[in-house]
């Protein structure tokens, strides 16, 4: 805004003190699980009056066998996606990304 330029949606890894740490889709690294695990960040606010503000959704995917098995935010939340390559496979996962995006909106003139 006002001419500045913003990087609306990043992916990345959480810092142990849970910052983000942006980086590219090539730097993420399968952990000792055989899992990657990343976050995405999505640019929620960017005004200057409010310091802008960020939505952080933690994902982890991992393959068994020929399944593909997620979870978003909460690590209870297990989505398993059975043919990986049907179109719209991963469309369960990508809704519960955006309801947790859309969840972190505290505006009140959104109600």
């Amino acid at each position: 805004m006002n001419g500045t330029h913003h990087q609306y949606v990043m992916i990345g890894e959480a810092e142990n003190n849970g910052d983000f740490s942006p980086c590219s889709t090539s730097e993420l690294q399968l952990n000792e699980n055989r899992t990657m695990d990343f976050c995405i960040h999505t640019t929620i606010d960017t005004s200057v009056l409010s310091g802008g503000a960020g939505s952080i959704v933690m994902v982890s995917l991992w393959k068994e066998k020929d399944r593909v098995y997620a979870t978003v935010g909460d690590p209870e939340t297990l989505f398993i996606i059975a043919t990986p390559q049907e179109e719209g496979a991963f469309r369960e996962v990508t809704d519960a990304i955006k309801r947790l995006i859309l969840a972190s909106f505290v505006d009140p003139r959104l109600d």
